[in-house]
């Protein structure tokens, strides 16, 4: 029986050692499991973190864009309010009338005086064509 004894127990320190590297070797694969998924998920942040820096650039191109084509119509009203000043004032208003549609200021040989308690009731429309075509 001591035989048998000697025999179990080598067995049995045999199981344990394989039961122990095979413990070990599950461990070692469990680390590797985890390595390798922190690793996918670093990557996968990094990943991200790339895209999105890349849409925020586009964002900011696009921002860039867009305020540029504010300050040129913005220009664009400042231009036309500046014309619009310059069609309000009445000395340019005169000067073109006069130098461009050939009008003149009133003079008294120019005025045509009705009366109405004269005349009756009368055109007024009609008599100013009367007096223009005289």
């Amino acid at each position: 029986m001591a035989s048998i004894a000697v025999g179990n127990g080598y067995a049995g320190e045999l199981a344990a050692k394989r039961i122990k590297a095979k413990k070990v070797r599950e461990r070692t694969a469990l680390a590797r499991k985890q390595i390798v998924l922190t690793i996918i998920c670093i990557g996968t942040l990094l990943l991200i973190a790339v895209m999105l820096s890349a849409a925020s650039a586009n964002i900011k191109l696009e921002n860039n864009r867009l305020e540029g084509l504010n300050a040129n119509i913005e220009a664009e009203i400042d231009a036309l309010n500046g014309s619009m000043s310059d069609a309000n004032n009445i000395s340019i208003i005169e000067d073109k009338a006069i130098n461009e549609y050939g009008m003149i200021h009133q003079s008294k040989s120019n005025i045509k005086k009705i009366d109405g308690d004269k005349s009756g009731n009368i055109d007024l429309a009609d008599k100013i064509k009367q007096d223009a075509f005289k």
